[in-house]
């Protein structure tokens, strides 16, 4: 038995059955798929199914739209929805659902020894985790606004 909350897109996210096949032998681990699949029709059967524990739709593949469909199938499997690394569009998504306990972060920080914007300079003021924790803004839209200054090959 292990300690992880759960391991991530082991198999390729279209190969339904080999999930069905580790979720069964290993009852005990949480499994998650979702990153690459881009539409609730790809969520579908795995939800059905409940060929894994946590679904990762990633919001900028998804869309939020899409992204509410496929939280409101898994709301109907009581299945847990943690968005793939989408930074403040996760966010945002992640503290209207009760079926998302908490969000994924990535660090792209180049060394590793601080935390960074998962977009880089294309906000202004994208926020970053403190502490683990995010503090959200009542801006319009995903409450963040975008960075004119920024050229493309400084993205």
């Amino acid at each position: 038995m292990t300690n992880l909350f759960w391991i991530e897109e082991v198999l390729p996210p279209h190969d339904l059955e080999s999930h069905k096949h580790i979720k069964k032998a290993t009852p005990w681990q949480k499994w998650s798929t979702g990153e690459h699949i881009n539409s609730r029709y790809g969520f579908r059967k795995l939800i059905e199914d409940r060929s894994v524990d946590i679904l990762q739709p990633d919001l900028t593949l998804v869309g939020l739209t899409e992204t509410l469909r496929i939280a409101a199938m898994a709301s109907a499997y009581d299945m847990i929805v943690i968005p793939h690394c989408s930074g403040v569009y996760a966010y945002n998504f992640g503290i209207t659902y009760t079926i998302t306990p908490f969000n994924e972060f990535i660090n792209l920080s180049p060394k590793g020894d601080k935390i960074v914007p998962i977009f880089g300079k294309i906000f202004k003021d994208e926020p970053i985790p403190n502490n683990g924790e995010i503090e959200l803004t009542d801006k319009p839209g995903f409450g963040v606004e975008f960075n004119n200054e920024v050229e493309l090959e400084e993205i």
